[in-house]
């Protein structure tokens, strides 16, 4: 809080003190505060200031937010790791259960397999037995062969196959026969194995463990009843054998915890737990482990079930055996899952702690809050102040460029022309490295990018050698240029960055020689066809660089020595942009140094090879190149176009509408936003441009004002940033703002057209070909002046001679009604993918002939059709359409006018026809039509051989019949065979 008589500054420091400087009228009295927790109310000059305590300092809404967002994120990150740890402790259990469950399903079929295999011997014999005792009453023996062949019997069961059997007997006709030790006071029709075997009829019966009347052991017998109805014969089976079963199973790695064998009702057979044998397990409400099982079994709707007995969790499978007996197989669970749960909590514990140091990281980066805050400002800051800079600069590199485009399109006296042409170069290298340094935001970013394209080497060494040489000269240093001859002429990749790098390590170089030489080679090698390792390396005879200073080379905004090199002018980034450069293009920077002796630069870069041609006397290529300047031509002309150019600067007004001054648009100025505004009111525009940044109502105010009036007839027009703020974001800026497009100055006059182009509409456009009329006016047949349509000129460069224009005219005439009407027939249909195909077609064919501007509405078309946008087609096809019949009819009531020609273009070199066979062949097998036609199309700057003549009309009048099938029997074989 600040009391003060007067007016008082306060700045904060990051170690907490605060400057004060208090005005009072003409007076000045400054003060220097440290700011501690106990910082005491400070008077001065009858004013106070009361300092706030760090921590209120620390109050504030973006610490409490950013407090609140550690917290949800530490809530998070621990959500985020107990789930994934219950997902894997889930995964984990669910797999030991399917395990435990898939070990007792073995288990409880091995048991009941066994037990199954056993009792199928006995039952066996017992059936044998029976069918042999069948045939002796029907044959009425007595008693004593009955007795005789039991015994007999019973001795082959016990030695051949159950030795756990007591062995064989039988109740026969009211006698009882039994073994000789056998107590025969009882009544065998009152004993279970009889009752059981009348009850199963003929079947063998089961009967279940009873104690046995002679022995008092229990056994389980097996029974049939014989042929009269009335007599029985069995066999009595100890269990010492099934209980060896059980316990085998029960003690087997890895086996279950008990083995139980039940009968039908739920008497227990046989058990791992011996102690068990012959208990009845009560279903229906029994206390014991064993009833609560029983229970749970009833219940059960599968073959396994779980349950949970006094604390303990049993997994439980049963398996069926015989006449409804069944064994169970039982897991206890409990200690089995509780290694699992041990881990599980241990790991939430581990979490917990990384969390808690976690969230101590982050409250200790909390306290560093206000400095990132200051840090953020800061970077704010930094951004207006490259925005401004970016304006301020930029604007009179505008205006130089800009006149100086007028120079070169207007005078014809070539020293003038050389020194606009140096004037353009030397601008245009000021304005790449402008750029370089107001857009550092976009380098911070890593948002720079390469874009490779075709470039002269001869005019980019030119252009360097002339830039620097004259700084070089001035200074009395000695500039030496050592350039490989045989280096192709014809590069292909990014040219305005290489050339950056080169002008950064060159100036640099001047810059730190005071006496002596500057070195500057260029060579090459060659790494694959197609391909060169380009070398270039700068040698200087200055100051030098000491070993401990190397590191600092590439460090942004520090210089070396600076004491000692003050009086140099830089920045301190050049050889940070160029290192990052060079990486960008898969390359680095090797320097080595010896201090007070020069410094040696260098690096390899690969670039593609465009033409072989060697570089040769790098200084005739480069006048080549300024003899070879092309004289402006305007791409189009609209005399009803109406543009609205709304800036603040009278200079940037008068550029602006120099440049559109061939065009015959109509240009309206104005020079603020309230001007502009006041003007849409007044007139529809086709295309408005608002400076950004201007006084007053600033381009975005003015573009608001101008959409939130809904009786502006320009409310919903065509509204353009014109700008001169490049940095990183603008665009982003200023697209989210509502402008329809981005403009950046200093303006370039080709972008400049083809945006109107493309935003003017179609019927107030006439493209006008670069070609001159006059070059073979005097050559052109006169029917082809009397359509309006075509310009004869291009289209004759485009085919080459007469003779193939004529017959890729005549072609289109034939063929282009047919193609119309198939067109209108696709588009009806719905099939826009193939109309489309067929108005590229077109396109090309209209192009080929001179038709320039039904081939730009061609393209739009196109365009439209490839983005699905069947309003554009309806719109526009039928116009198109028409215009395409007539301009057919016309040429064919006019082609049989015979007019003779005379050749002018150069003769085409028997290597470069090869060279376009070849290429139109590789576009073939490529699929790439397009390409087929521009190279088609190129052939145009040539005169044709005699020889070749017949042929290259021939693949003219198949592109322009879309018949491109018949291409390959047309181009010589092996693509190149002219």
């Amino acid at each position: 809080m600040v009391q003060l008589s007067g007016c008082v500054i306060v700045f904060f420091s990051r170690n907490r003190a605060v400057c004060c400087r208090i005005l009072s009228g003409n007076k000045e009295s400054g003060a220097y505060f440290h700011l501690t927790k106990k910082t005491p109310m400070v008077s001065l000059g009858g004013g106070s200031i009361v300092f706030v305590r760090l921590k209120q300092l620390l109050e504030n809404k973006e610490y409490r937010t950013a407090t609140l967002k550690n917290m949800l994120i530490s809530v998070v990150i621990i959500l985020f790791f107990v789930g994934i740890i219950l997902s894997y402790y889930t995964m984990l259990y669910n797999e030991k259960r399917t395990n435990i469950i898939k070990h007792e399903q073995m288990s409880a079929w091995s048991t009941a397999d066994q037990v199954r295999d056993y009792l199928a011997v006995s039952m066996n014999a017992i059936q044998l037995t029976a069918y042999t005792m069948d045939k002796m009453l029907a044959k009425n023996r007595s008693p004593e062969e009955f007795r005789k062949y039991l015994a007999k019997q019973t001795i082959a069961v016990t030695s051949t196959v159950l030795e756990n059997t007591t062995g064989l007997y039988a109740y026969v006709d009211s006698y009882g026969m039994f073994t000789a030790d056998m107590d025969t006071s009882f009544n065998p029709q009152e004993r279970p194995w009889y009752v059981t075997a009348m009850k199963a009829g003929g079947n063998v019966g089961l009967v279940a463990g009873y104690e046995d009347a002679f022995t008092n052991k229990r056994v389980i017998s097996i029974v049939k009843l014989l042929a009269d109805g009335k007599s029985v014969v069995a066999m009595d089976i100890t269990l010492e054998r099934m209980e060896k079963m059980l316990a085998e199973v029960a003690q087997a790695e890895g086996g279950s915890d008990y083995v139980v064998i039940l009968d039908d009702e739920n008497t227990v057979i046989a058990h791992s737990d011996p102690d068990e044998v012959g208990k009845k397990y009560d279903a229906s409400g029994g206390s014991s482990f064993w009833d609560a099982i029983a229970a749970a079994e009833e219940k059960a709707q599968q073959d396994f079930f779980e349950i949970n007995y006094k604390g303990n969790n049993y997994i439980v499978y049963t398996a069926p055996i015989i006449n409804d007996w069944r064994s169970w197989s039982i897991q206890e669970t409990t200690s089995v899952f509780a290694p699992l749960k041990m881990l599980l909590a241990a790991t939430i514990v581990v979490v917990l702690v990384m969390v808690l140091v976690l969230g101590y990281i982050m409250e200790k980066s909390n306290r560093q809050l206000q400095d990132k805050l200051n840090a953020v400002a800061a970077s704010k800051a930094k951004s207006s102040f490259l925005s401004n800079m970016s304006h301020e600069i930029r604007t009179p590199i505008n205006a130089i460029l800009g006149m100086n485009e007028m120079i070169l399109r207007e005078c014809d006296s070539k020293n003038i022309l050389t020194y606009a042409a140096n004037v353009e170069t030397a601008g245009t290298t000021l304005l790449s490295l402008v750029n370089d340094i107001l857009d550092f935001s976009k380098i911070e970013a890593g948002k720079m990018e390469i874009i490779p394209v075709e470039y002269d080497l001869s005019s980019l060494l030119n252009d360097l050698v002339n830039m620097v040489g004259g700084r070089a000269e001035a200074k009395g240093l000695s500039m030496v240029v050592d350039f490989n001859p045989g280096i192709p002429a014809k590069l292909f990749g990014d040219g305005i960055r290489l050339k950056q790098v080169i002008t950064n390590l060159l100036t640099n170089a001047v810059k730190y020689t005071e006496r002596g030489i500057v070195t500057f080679h260029v060579d090459f090698v060659q790494t694959e066809p197609g391909e060169i390792l380009l070398k270039v390396a700068v040698e200087d005879t200055g100051i030098g660089i000491k070993e401990e200073d190397l590191p600092k080379l590439f460090a942004q905004f520090e210089r070396i020595e600076e004491a000692r090199n003050s009086h140099i002018e830089g920045t301190g980034l050049g050889m940070s942009i160029t290192q990052r450069l060079l990486a960008m293009m898969d390359s680095y920077l090797e320097v080595s140094s010896t201090y007070g002796k020069g410094s040696v630069f260098r690096f390899a870069v690969r670039q593609g090879v465009v033409k072989d041609t060697p570089l040769g006397d790098y200084k005739q290529g480069g006048k080549a190149a300024l003899a070879a300047h092309k004289k402006y031509h305007e791409k189009f002309i609209a005399p009803d176009a109406m543009l609205l150019v709304v800036d603040d600067m009278p200079l940037n007004l008068d550029v602006f509408s120099s440049l559109l001054k061939r065009t015959q648009v109509q240009v309206d100025t104005a020079d603020n936003g309230d001007k502009g505004i006041a003007a849409t009111k007044t007139k529809k525009y086709d295309v408005i441009f608002l400076d950004h940044m201007m006084p007053g109502k600033n381009g975005i105010e003015t573009l608001k004002e101008i959409r939130a009036d809904a009786d502006n007839p320009n409310q919903k027009g065509k509204i353009i940033c014109l700008t001169a703020n490049a940095v990183s974001g603008a665009r982003e800026e200023y697209m989210a703002a509502g402008f329809d497009d981005y403009l950046t100055k200093p303006i370039k006059p080709d972008h400049l057209e083809e945006m109107l182009m493309h935003l003017l509409p179609t019927e107030k456009v006439k493209v006008v070909a670069e070609a001159d009329p006059k070059e073979n006016s005097e050559e052109l047949p006169a029917f082809l002046r009397e359509i309006p349509e075509i310009d004869p000129a291009v289209g004759l460069q485009n085919c080459g001679s007469l003779e193939t224009y004529r017959s890729t005219l005549k072609t289109y005439g034939n063929s282009v009604g047919g193609y119309a009407t198939e067109i209108e027939a696709l588009q009806q249909a719905g099939d826009i993918e193939n109309a489309t195909i067929r108005i590229h077609a077109l396109k090309s064919t209209s192009r080929i002939i001179g038709a320039q501007e039904l081939s730009v509405l061609a393209q739009r078309l196109e365009d439209a059709g490839k983005a699905g946008d069947k309003q554009v087609l309806q719109a526009d096809l039928d116009g198109f359409l028409a215009r395409c019949r007539a301009l057919g009819d016309k040429i064919s009531l006019l082609l049989a006018e015979p007019q003779p020609v005379r050749a002018s273009r150069p003769l085409i070199a028997v290597d470069e026809l090869r060279e376009a066979y070849r290429q139109i062949q590789t576009a073939l097998e490529d699929g790439d039509l397009q390409r087929v036609d521009e190279v088609t199309g190129s052939l145009g700057d040539y005169q044709i051989p005699k020889e070749e003549q017949a042929r290259v009309a021939a693949i003219c009048e198949a592109v322009a019949q879309f018949d491109y099938d018949k291409l390959p029997d047309i181009i010589p074989q092996g693509k190149g065979d002219a």
